[in-house]
């Protein structure tokens, strides 16, 4: 894929051959003219009007690392640098080129346009705690951690109309490496949003909260690394929140024969079992009679087991 904006017009070739400027076979070749306006200022919002065809491109830079969110109506497509297609998580994109990037927005020929495009502001989020702040029209606030492998975070937003992910710094993953995180749960109630996952790699980490109102809100994230832990033949009683899961945590040895119980009176439990790296080892609901969930299973590998109530 390449993308270049002509500086002048005339007449221009475009040369295909194969390696080492040697032929190869057939092949196909697919050109697409667009014309573009520049974002006069990423802050602001760029206007205008579509064409004939009811198309318009806005083109802006960013460089890689960046996290952008174009918004206005009728976009339909973000591109990178070198033309291609770029999907989006809810409208945000994570840039992977530094270069002009481009907007296309398609609607009814000669219609008007308004298209911003808002960048990420960076937060650290630091350890444990909880943090306060507010998001513009369509904003989107990095909050930035350091992690290592089986470090168990979970994460709880409260505030109307947002969205929240949690993904690496550094995406690339290699054949032998592990997945950057595993998702445990994600659950979401209201204004209430909870995340619990288990990093897979050491170095930095970002949670992503984003906006999907057309007004400025305000919200608050809680952070935290604990798990109750879970003492052999020692039951726990607990109380649980509308919607809310809890984890537990506890050891085991190969050659183990275990057995984990949840009953409840007032709701009906669901019981996932978890790997310290993440790994599933089991999920049961309403297999200890009634609506009491069991699990049982002989260890073979040993190590931390996460138990998560819901």
């Amino acid at each position: 894929h390449a993308l270049v904006r002509l500086a002048s017009t005339g007449r221009y070739a475009i040369l295909v051959h194969g390696p080492g400027e040697r032929g190869g076979g057939n092949y196909r070749l697919y050109v697409e003219r667009l014309k573009s306006v520049p974002m006069p200022d990423v802050a602001g919002m760029c206007e205008g009007r579509l064409d004939d065809a009811g198309m318009a491109h806005v083109r802006f830079l960013a460089r890689k690392g960046e996290t952008v969110v174009p918004h206005g109506a009728g976009i339909v497509e973000f591109i990178d640098p070198k033309g291609r297609s770029r999907p989006g998580w809810e409208g945000c994109h994570d840039i992977e080129l530094d270069g002009e990037h481009y907007v296309r927005v398609h609607g009814a020929p000669d219609a008007g346009f308004r298209v911003g495009v808002e960048r990420a502001r960076l937060r650290d989020l630091g350890s444990d705690g909880e943090r306060a702040d507010s998001l513009a029209a369509h904003g989107i606030d990095e909050w930035r951690f350091e992690g290592r492998p089986d470090e168990f975070r979970r994460i709880v937003l409260r505030g109307e109309r947002i969205a929240m992910r949690v993904i690496p710094r550094d995406t690339a993953t290699g054949l032998d490496e592990r997945a950057p995180l595993v998702v445990l749960s994600d659950r979401e109630k209201g204004g209430l949003r909870r995340l619990a996952f288990v990093l897979g790699r050491d170095g930095g980490h970002r949670v992503q909260v984003l906006s999907r109102s057309e007004s400025s809100l305000e919200y608050r994230l809680s952070f935290d690394v604990a798990a109750v832990p879970l003492a052999l033949a020692q039951p726990a009683a607990r109380e649980l929140d509308v919607g809310a899961s809890e984890f537990f945590a506890f050891d085991t040895t190969p050659g183990q024969v275990l057995r984990v119980d949840v009953g409840a009176d007032a709701f009906d439990p669901l019981l996932r079992l978890t790997a310290a790296d993440g790994r599933p080892i089991g999920e049961n609901d309403d297999g200890g009679g009634g609506l009491a969930s069991r699990h049982g299973w002989f260890v073979q590998r040993g190590g931390l087991v996460r138990a998560q109530v819901a």
